[in-house]
Parts: C-alpha cells; structure tokens; sequence
C-alpha cells in the first residue's frame, strides 16, 4: 500500500494552519498495483474560544458651554485586540453633563469576529472649569477662571462654607484674615474653588486699633483686660485648648483664671471690625 494523500478543501497543503470553522480533507491511497481505494472525507473543525484583549486608557474632558460632554470608544481604546479580528468595540457611558463633574466609571466592550466578548474599565474625569484656583494680590483675591456666569464668594471655618453677601464679582476684597472660597458657575455647571488661607493681611486699614490692656501680666488668679470697644474675647491653653469664649462690652472685664493650671495662655480679643490682637499671659 502506497503513501496516504489528503487534499483540503480550501486548496491549502495539509501542514498549513486551519482556519475558523470546518476544513474537509479527501484521503486516497493506491497499493503497489495502482489500484485505488475508496475515498475517505475528514473533517476538521476549529473553533475560536479565546476572548479579546482590551485595553484602556483614562481620560480627560471638559463640558462644553451647555454642559454637556461625549466621549467615542476611540478615546478610551488604547490598542485591544484579538487574534482573529475584532467585530466592534462599544463604550458605555458616552454622554456626561454637570453632574458628572469628577471621575466617572466607563466599560469598554470589545467583540471579536467570533462573538466571543470582553471589558474593561476606564474613568473619565469631567471638569467644568479649566481652573478652579484663587490668586492673591495684596489683599484682594481673585478667582483664576474668567468669564464665569456668575461667582459667590464664601469664607470657610474648617468645617462650614458660608456665602459673604454681595460678594459676587470675579475678584473680592478681604476685610479679614480667614479661609475663603469661591462657587464659580460657567457652562450651565457651578464648581467650587480650592480654599485659600488668607493668614495675614497687608492693609494697615485692616490692624486691630481698639486699645486692648491685658494685666496683671504674670498674674495669680485674676487677670483684667481693658478694651475700647466691644468685643469677643476668647482664652486658649498653649495647646489650643479653649477655656473661655464670651463677648465683653468696653472697659474693664475681671476675669478669674483660679481652677486652671500656672503655665502660659493665649488671649485673643476680637473687635466688631473682626479685627483680632494675641497677647500671650503667664499665669503664676
């Protein structure tokens, strides 16, 4: 019996590789008198198993003056692939408007010819404004994005934001050293700035002038604080410890500091300009 030979269906030589799907191979075989055998048919089936690679990359992107931005699976795609081809690629979500300002969670999904599928995930950060930061100049503080709708200016306690009435251009003149804040809204959308520490001031319109007396100093028990103006007096320990918080009218307020410890504190008084003045005491 001779050598066994197969033809392919698709023409190809049976040491190439098959393709997706069914390839039929015709055997024939002769013996050493030239007589044939029956034919035989194989098939050879082939199926793609394998998913898709997908890979991603986060991205950027801005509102536009509606509010409103869309992304394209192009932007999120960053090379996926798959060894026999890919039939589609499809990101969800694509539109965004101002109350998906910040980092957003998007699937990608990649289909391959075959149908096999796969995903992956990609954050897409929105921002409605191109700066959301505050410049100094003197004592006047300007918020850096232009061309805003409208600005509320806002001081800030380390806790609680609250708007400063009429204070609603782009710039704002500081009339106090504190934290301050500004709720810009531009392109339908309203962002908050960083916070900005105003800790001095350089005005001298701003110094504390009511004349504040603080003695005896070192003192026992008794301490008397002498102001020309009313004001909220407030008495701290050197660790930040707050002992005394109360308003006192102009003149003279005796205070007794008897039930606390000797070691030195903190007086700060508090005029109705909310001009402030520190004066440190030594108590004996």
């Amino acid at each position: 019996v001779g050598t066994p030979t197969g033809i392919r269906s698709d023409a190809k030589l049976l040491t190439e590789l098959y393709p997706v799907g069914i390839t039929t191979i015709t055997w024939n075989v002769s013996d050493a008198n030239a007589n044939a055998a029956v034919a035989v048919t194989q098939t050879v089936t082939v199926s793609d198993n394998v998913s898709p690679t997908v890979l991603t990359q986060d991205i950027t992107v801005g509102l536009d003056p509606n509010g409103n931005v869309s992304i394209t699976a192009d932007q999120i795609n960053h090379g996926s692939s798959d060894a026999c081809g890919i039939a589609s690629v499809i990101v969800s979500p694509t539109n965004f408007d101002c109350t998906n300002v910040g980092p957003n969670t998007v699937i990608l999904t990649v289909t391959d010819v075959h149908g096999n599928v796969s995903t992956a995930t990609a954050i897409v950060t929105v921002n409605s404004l191109s700066i959301n930061t505050i410049t100094r100049n003197l004592d006047t503080l300007t918020a850096d994005e232009a061309g805003a709708t409208t600005y509320q200016w806002m001081t800030y306690n380390g806790a609680i934001y609250a708007n400063i009435p009429n204070e609603t251009n782009q710039s704002l003149s500081v009339k106090a050293a504190g934290s301050y804040a500004v709720d810009i809204t531009k392109n339908g959308c309203t962002q908050r700035s960083v916070v900005f520490d105003m800790t001095t001031l350089g005005n001298a319109a701003f110094e504390f002038k009511s004349n504040l007396s603080v003695y005896p100093n070192p003192f026992n028990d008794d301490i008397s604080i002498t102001i020309d103006s009313n004001a909220k007096v407030e008495i701290y320990t050197i660790l930040g410890e707050t002992i005394y918080a109360k308003k006192i009218n102009s003149g003279t307020t005796q205070l007794d500091l008897g039930n606390h410890a000797s070691g030195m504190y903190l007086i700060k008084a508090t005029n109705e300009n909310n001009q402030s003045k520190m004066v440190k005491v030594i108590k004996k």
